[in-house]
C-alpha cells in the first residue's frame, strides 16, 4: 500500500510490520487503522460465535469507538448539544477508568490514538491530547482559520492530521508533542478523514482528490473531476489503490480507484456507495444502494451481494475473514468474507438511530474484541474460546 520507490528501505520495513500484528492489533481511528480500511486481523483468529461481553449506555450519541493499550475510548454527545465527554473504559470489562469533558459546539467529537496518548478534535477545531493511562490533560490547540471540524483525525508517528472546512477547506499536520502546526495546504473541498501511507497524506472532497507529501505537506497530485459541493469522503489506501466515493453536491455519485503513486485512474468504484469498503486480503466490501457486495481486488468484479434485513447503519468491518455490518434495526450480522453467506446475527441493546452519520459512526476491532457504537450505547464482543 505504500508506494515510493526512493524511500523503498522504510517502505518494506513498513510493509513488513504490517504483514505481522499491526500496533499490538490495536484500532487507532475511524475505520480502524490510518489507511481506513477496516479491517483487522486477531492473533488467535475470529471464532464463532460471537458473545457479548459487556454494554454501556451513555447519556448522548456515541461516535465510533478505539481499541487501544487496554482501553476503549469513546466520546458520547451531551443532551444539551453543548460538547461532548471522552471516556476511557477497561476493555475487559466496560468500566470507566476515567472521563474528560470536551467542551464545544454540537454533540460529536472525533478520536484517535497513537503512542500512549489519545487525541480529540471538536467540531470547533479545538484539538485535545490526554495520556491514555490516567486521562491527564497534556495540552489544547485551536486550529486556524478554519470553523467546521466534522472529521475524524489520523494519528502516526508523532503527528496528528486533520480536516477543516468554513472558508474553502484546510489540510493540517499537528505535532503530537505540542499542538503545533508543522504544515497546513488549501484544498478545494468539505470534509475529510486523511488517509496514510508510509510518506503520504491523503484526501477526497466532491470531485476532487490530493495526495500531500506527509513530512513536508508538499503537493504531490490533484485530481479535479470539474463538479464541486459540500461534505466529503474518506478514502481507503490498500495494495497501492487508492479508493473514494465522491459526492456531488445534489447527489450520491460512483467513485473511482486511483493509483496512489500518481492518481491515474485504475477503476470505476461501483456505486453508488456513502460508505468507504472495507478490504482485506484481496477482497473489498462495499456498501451499494442498501446491500453489502463483495468485489475482488484489483479487478473489483461482484463476487456476491447480501441483503441486509434494514438500511446500513455504519460501514463494513473485516475481522480475519468475517464481514461485520451492523443495520439500523439493532442488528449486528457477520458474514463469511469468502462467500457472504451469514454466519449470525445478534442483536444489540436496545435503542433508537436517529443518524447514523456517516464518517462519524464506525465499528471497532483491536485486542480481540469488537465494539459496536448504536445510538447512545456501546456494545463489546469476543469470540468464542
Amino acid at each position: 500500500m505504500f508506494h515510493r520507490l526512493p524511500r523503498l528501505a522504510a517502505t518494506l520495513a513498513l510493509l513488513l510490520a504490517c504483514a505481522a500484528p499491526s500496533r499490538a492489533n490495536e484500532s487507532v481511528t475511524y475505520q480502524i487503522n490510518p489507511q481506513h480500511t477496516g479491517s483487522a486481523m486477531f492473533q488467535a483468529g475470529l471464532n464463532l460465535p460471537l458473545r457479548q461481553l459487556w454494554t454501556r449506555s451513555f447519556g448522548g450519541p456515541v461516535s465510533y469507538p478505539v481499541i487501544a493499550a487496554g482501553t476503549v475510548l469513546v466520546t458520547a454527545g451531551l443532551n444539551s448539544y453543548d460538547g461532548t465527554v471522552l471516556y476511557a473504559l477497561d476493555r475487559a470489562s466496560g468500566a470507566t477508568l476515567w472521563s474528560q469533558g470536551i467542551p464545544g459546539t454540537y454533540f460529536n467529537s472525533f478520536v484517535a490514538y497513537d503512542n500512549g496518548n489519545v487525541f480529540v478534535l471538536n467540531y470547533d477545531g479545538w484539538l485535545r491530547a490526554f495520556k491514555v493511562s490516567t486521562g491527564a490533560p497534556l495540552w489544547q490547540a485551536q486550529m486556524p482559520g478554519q470553523y467546521s471540524f466534522q472529521d475524524p483525525p489520523t494519528a502516526r508517528d508523532g503527528f496528528v492530521y486533520i480536516t477543516g472546512a468554513g472558508s474553502g477547506a484546510t489540510v493540517y499536520a499537528v505535532r503530537q508533542l505540542d499542538g503545533k502546526v508543522v504544515w497546513s495546504q488549501s484544498v478545494n473541498g468539505g470534509d475529510s478523514a486523511p488517509t496514510l501511507s508510509e510518506d503520504g497524506v491523503f484526501v477526497s472532497f466532491p470531485c476532487q482528490a490530493y495526495e500531500f507529501d506527509i513530512a513536508t505537506g508538499a503537493p504531490r497530485w490533484h485530481v479535479n473531476n470539474a463538479c464541486s459541493g459540500g461534505g466529503g469522503a474518506t478514502t481507503v489506501l490498500y495494495d497501492q489503490l487508492l479508493i473514494t466515493s465522491w459526492l456531488n453536491a445534489s447527489a450520491l455519485q460512483d467513485g473511482i480507484v486511483l493509483r496512489a503513486l500518481d492518481a491515474v485512474q485504475i477503476a470505476d468504484m461501483p456505486g453508488p456507495t456513502y460508505f468507504p469498503p472495507a478490504v482485506q486480503s484481496g477482497m473489498s466490501y462495499f456498501v451499494t444502494a442498501g446491500n453489502i457486495v463483495a468485489r475482488d481486488v484489483p479487478a473489483f468484479t461482484q463476487k456476491w451481494t447480501f441483503a441486509p434485513d434494514s438500511q446500513v447503519a455504519a460501514p463494513p468491518i473485516v475481522v480475519n475473514g468475517k464481514v461485520i455490518v451492523t443495520t439500523n434495526s439493532g442488528r449486528m450480522n457477520v458474514l463469511d468474507g469468502a462467500s457472504g453467506a451469514l454466519l449470525q446475527t445478534l442483536q444489540l441493546p436496545p435503542g433508537s438511530v436517529g443518524c447514523p452519520c456517516g464518517l462519524k459512526v464506525s465499528l471497532a476491532a483491536g485486542q480481540a474484541t469488537i465494539v459496536a457504537p448504536y445510538d447512545r450505547i456501546l456494545t463489546a464482543f469476543v469470540g468464542a474460546p
